[in-house]
């Protein structure tokens, strides 16, 4: 196994300029502005540093776990990550772009005013998390859970934006969705306490309070197809 210190940052460049990253331990090294494009990123574990301004492109992250460090203004620009643990970081105005989400682990994550587009989570959960100001777009969330533990402190996605999203068979806890604002999304064998008091436009498949425009699920046959190439 390799180690990275505080004073290692070339030899992570260095590694990065062969593709690969693998069976590691990044610990208090200073990774703002790091350009990672085309890596894969393999039980290469991140803890205690500061990787402002990251960005992941076209990586593969798996088996790694990234612990209490501060990833303010990454971006995961289509990559995939599979099989991480997010725990502890700080992603304040993240940006998820075309990015894969699968059997993944995120708690005690701050999301403020990060931003989602046309990305996937699959068999992943968000657990006591801040989301305050998030906005996503064009997102399916498939078979995961989201939960917020009463008395955490944190938010959920409160005063978000969630514009065109699928929710298939996901399990909702402690209102994670509570003061959100939503338009046009589905929630398709989705359980739990998912939120009260929220914005709904044209919101399909869940019983609502708050202030509601509803609109039944039309197009089914494409819906279903759409959901089809992601979770089957």
């Amino acid at each position: 196994m390799s180690f990275y210190g505080r004073q290692n940052r070339i030899l992570i460049e260095q590694a990065l300029e062969k593709g690969l990253l693998n069976d590691s331990q990044i610990v208090e090294c200073d990774l703002t502005g790091l350009s990672v494009n085309g890596i894969q990123w393999d039980h290469a574990d991140i803890r205690d540093l500061h990787a402002n301004d990251i960005v992941f492109q076209n990586t593969l992250l798996e088996k790694s776990s990234f612990f209490r460090s501060s990833f303010m203004r990454a971006c995961f620009n289509s990559s995939v990550l599979d099989t991480m643990v997010l725990d502890g970081l700080t992603l304040i105005k993240s940006r998820w772009i075309n990015s894969w989400v699968k059997n993944t682990a995120m708690k005690n994550l701050c999301l403020q005013r990060s931003s989602f587009s046309g990305t996937r989570f699959i068999s992943s959960s968000m657990l006591d998390f801040e989301a305050l100001d998030v906005r996503a777009d064009n997102c399916l969330f498939a078979h995961s859970m989201f939960s917020v533990s009463y008395g955490s402190g944190v938010n959920g996605f409160c005063n978000s934006d969630i514009s065109n999203c699928i929710f298939y068979h996901c399990r909702f806890e402690g209102y994670p969705l509570r003061g959100a604002r939503l338009d046009s999304c589905v929630f398709v064998y989705c359980s739990g306490e998912i939120g009260d008091d929220m914005d709904c436009t044209n919101v399909s498949g869940i019983g609502l309070r708050g202030k509601v425009r509803s609109k039944s699920l039309q197009r089914v046959n494409e819906a279903r197809s759409l959901v089809g190439q992601y979770v089957s």
